[in-house]
């Protein structure tokens, strides 16, 4: 895994959230790599409930004029499907 070495249009809101909250310092670009193999099981899952991720999560669909959202899949804890 390497740090995405672009910085882009998207990567923007996110950066002005985390400034918003406070934290600019945690804004990072997004690891990158690429898996050639056999997936070997699940990881651990997702956690339940993050207050501080729950206002990024409003304040950037604030920011980018969008709806901060789920899937039907959140109402009954079930992860999104990896592929």
């Amino acid at each position: 895994m390497v740090e995405n070495p672009t910085l882009t249009a998207a990567d923007a809101a996110p950066r002005r959230v985390a400034e918003r909250m406070g934290r600019a310092e945690t804004f990072r670009l997004t690891p990158v790599g690429v898996f050639f193999g056999e997936r070997s099981g699940d990881t651990a899952g997702p956690e339940a409930w993050i207050p501080a991720a729950h206002e990024a999560v409003r304040m950037l669909a604030r920011e980018i004029d969008g709806f901060p959202g789920g899937t039907w899949l959140d109402l009954f804890d079930i992860p999104l499907p990896r592929t």
